[in-house]
């Protein structure tokens, strides 16, 4: 870009910061749509990596775009650069550093030499400048910027997490770790329920806001049911809102495999939201406890029933990444599962129980018992221990011998005895889950191989031992 214009889009910028409705009175005189045009020579800036450093350091770009966001509305093409713009400053700010949490090289505990990593302040800014842009996500915007939306986020999710794991590695303090709120939870089901045309998940939130009267979603949800009227917005960067415009209107040219990408993106996203309950709720309770407390639970804990109720029944269809499957699997077990009121909203749900299931069965399988894979179904194994307790007594004098089983197999260095161990709690769990009040097909198993003693192939060794020990443990069972 010639210097002269450089200079001209710098000095439009600083006064657009310093002060935006003065600014509003160049925009209404020039011939064409200044703020598209400035954001189009802004993205072309931007992919030169130290170029879009200096924008975001010297300039204030971010601060820039975030007093556009702040109006009511903003015309589509306009928030269709922001989103490009916003897609290209992070991606080339990135440049090769990894963006999937454990891509990067972990420190030593106790090293004080940082990792290669952006700036913590700059990612959080990114992130405060994406949960604003989130309020304006409707379904008429194009499927592309819908993606790259859902994409810039997540990616920014993982990142953060990724260099907040270093600096615990480091032994360094980090200041304010959440990332999501509740309401920001709230606000991304309720925009994908409205991109997704998800009438089931549109009544359900509908229920929790107006339940615990959550002003600003209740806001959007009259703004929804609102007839499409003409209308100019607050702010220098408002735009009149055209025709078909509405939330409700939906793109028809939203290809079905965007919608699948943007939903599998949704998933991860919330993964990375760590509810943080209120004080006087316990989050312990007895493991074989299924009834909630008597009390009512509060805002926190129905979002969180919702969050992880849509997700459990989404991934049905949708197939995992062991990446996916693995944040997925450690967020139920750190978030999820220690509270009992959730748990037992999710065993309550029949579609939740199904969705479970199938997710089980396609990762418990034979071949994902072995190989990198392994870490991911054991893991999985765990969940689903922690959720048959949940339902109540066990059916069987089994069940404490296949979880001490468990317990001893995470410990084993061995591959082969690591997956035989937990071939055999797979198939307890998939018995009990299903309601058997006798795990026959663990106990066909156990007796066979027991029987077959002399025959055991060199290799198995290992299976002999894990049934001969569940044999001695439930001689009746």
């Amino acid at each position: 870009m010639p210097m002269p214009l450089m200079l001209i889009l710098l000095l439009i910028l600083q006064q657009a910061i310093a002060e935006p409705r003065e600014l509003w009175g160049l925009v209404k005189a020039w011939p064409i749509p200044l703020p598209n045009w400035i954001l189009k020579i802004l993205q072309n800036v931007s992919w030169s990596a130290k170029s879009a450093y200096k924008i975001l350091q010297d300039y204030s770009l971010l601060t820039w775009l975030l007093s556009i966001l702040e109006n009511k509305f903003l015309e589509t093409p306009l928030l269709c650069s922001i989103i490009s713009l916003l897609h290209t400053l992070w991606v080339t700010n990135l440049g090769h550093r990894g963006v999937e949490l454990g891509s990067q090289p972990r420190c030593k505990p106790g090293s004080q030499e940082p990792p290669k990593l952006l700036a913590l302040h700059l990612v959080n800014e990114f992130l405060y400048v994406l949960i604003v842009l989130m309020k304006h996500l409707r379904p008429a915007l194009p499927s592309a910027q819908l993606a790259s939306f859902f994409r810039v986020l997540n990616s920014v999710l993982k990142y953060r997490a990724t260099v907040t794991q270093a600096f615990r590695d480091m032994d360094r303090f980090t200041v304010n770790e959440t990332v999501l709120s509740t309401k920001n939870v709230l606000i991304l089901l309720h925009k994908w329920s409205l991109i997704g045309r998800d009438t089931g998940l549109q009544e359900d939130l509908r229920a929790a806001i107006e339940k615990y009267q959550v002003k600003e979603l209740l806001k959007m949800l009259k703004d929804k049911n609102r007839p499409v009227v003409a209308a100019r917005s607050r702010g220098p960067w408002g735009q009149r809102r055209r025709p078909g415009e509405a939330e409700e209107a939906a793109d028809p040219e939203l290809q079905v495999s965007s919608l699948e990408t943007c939903k599998g993106l949704l998933r991860s996203m919330l993964t990375h939201w760590g509810p943080v309950f209120p004080s006087c709720e316990p989050a312990q309770e007895p493991a074989d406890r299924t009834t909630p407390e008597s009390r009512a639970p509060g805002p926190v804990h129905a979002t969180a029933s919702l969050a992880t109720t849509w997700v459990l029944c989404s991934v049905t269809i949708d197939p995992l990444s062991r990446a996916d499957a693995a944040g997925l699997l450690g967020w139920l077990k750190t978030h999820i599962l220690p509270q009992p009121v959730i748990v037992a909203d999710l065993l309550g749900d029949s579609r939740v129980r199904s969705g479970i299931f199938k997710l089980y069965s396609r990762l418990c399988s034979t071949k994902g018992l072995s190989g990198p894979v392994q870490s991911v179904a054991c893991l999985l194994n765990t969940v689903m221990l922690q959720l048959v307790g949940a339902r109540g007594p066990a059916g069987s004098s089994l069940r404490p011998a296949v979880e001490a089983l468990h317990l001893a197999s995470l410990k084993e260095e061995d591959e082969a005895t690591l997956a035989a161990a937990a071939f055999l709690v797979s198939l307890y769990i998939k018995d009990v889950w299903l309601g058997a009040q006798r795990p026959d097909t663990l106990l066909t198993h156990v007796q066979m191989v027991c029987d077959s003693a002399e025959d055991v192939p060199s290799g198995n060794e290992a299976v002999f031992v894990h049934c001969k020990e569940l044999a001695a443990s439930a001689p009746d069972a």
